[in-house]
C-alpha cells in the first residue's frame, strides 16, 4: 500500500491498519530504521501510580 507524505512529513495510517492494531488518536508509535527502511509499530507504556504521584510533585499546578 502506498501512502503520501504530506508537507509536515506526516503519513496517515489507513483505517484497516488503525483497526487491526487498535491505534487511537494520541497513541504512541515506535519508529525504527533498518537496512530495509522504516518500521512503525504501536507500543503500550505502563506507568505505575507511584511514578505518577512522584511526577505530579514536579507539576504542582496541574
Amino acid at each position: 500500500m502506498l501512502r503520501k507524505v504530506n508537507k509536515n512529513f506526516q503519513v496517515t495510517l489507513p483505517p484497516e491498519f488503525r483497526n487491526r492494531f487498535n491505534v487511537q488518536e494520541g497513541d504512541l508509535l515506535e519508529v525504527t530504521e533498518s537496512e530495509e527502511g522504516v518500521t512503525i509499530r504501536p507500543v503500550e507504556i505502563e506507568i505505575s501510580w507511584k511514578i505518577l504521584k512522584n511526577l505530579k510533585s514536579f507539576f504542582p499546578n496541574s
